[in-house]
């Protein structure tokens, strides 16, 4: 493969990835209330979800490649609901089963709708025109 064939690979796998992982996060969701079996849900946890650096080497190689914010806002996403895994784990919300639910399902509806929005607003996706600071 040529140099320009790998960059474009990488840049391809880099952009698709943040988009993927976070559909793992939402389907981990699902899968975890509806206690669809916890092996299923090990495996799943083993496979597709990111850790702490995985999540910060996604977002070193979209600032490397200047993507769009779109993209990187996939990144944002799959950190918050990292963040707030965390924190339940280790300090337990009280919230019961369905609310914790309800919480993450509106994390993702409004990264959902946020991601949509930056998408029709931005068609381009070029940086320049909403990002002035970047050359």
């Amino acid at each position: 493969m040529t140099n320009k064939t790998l960059y474009s690979l990488t840049v391809l796998c880099v952009k698709i990835l943040p988009v993927m992982y976070s559909l793992a996060v939402l389907v981990n969701i699902n899968l975890s209330y509806f206690e669809i079996g916890e092996y299923i849900i090990t495996i799943f946890n083993q496979l597709f979800i990111l850790g702490y650096l995985g999540i910060f080497m996604l977002y070193i190689l979209s600032k490397t490649y200047r993507f769009c914010i779109y993209h990187q806002t996939f990144i944002y996403y799959l950190l918050i609901n990292k963040l707030l895994m965390t924190y339940d784990k280790i300090y337990t919300l009280p919230l019961s089963d369905w609310n914790l639910y309800v919480l993450y399902t509106t994390i993702s509806g409004i990264f959902l709708f946020l991601i949509l929005y930056l998408h029709q607003r931005y068609g381009t996706r070029r940086k320049e025109k909403y990002r002035p600071d970047t050359g």
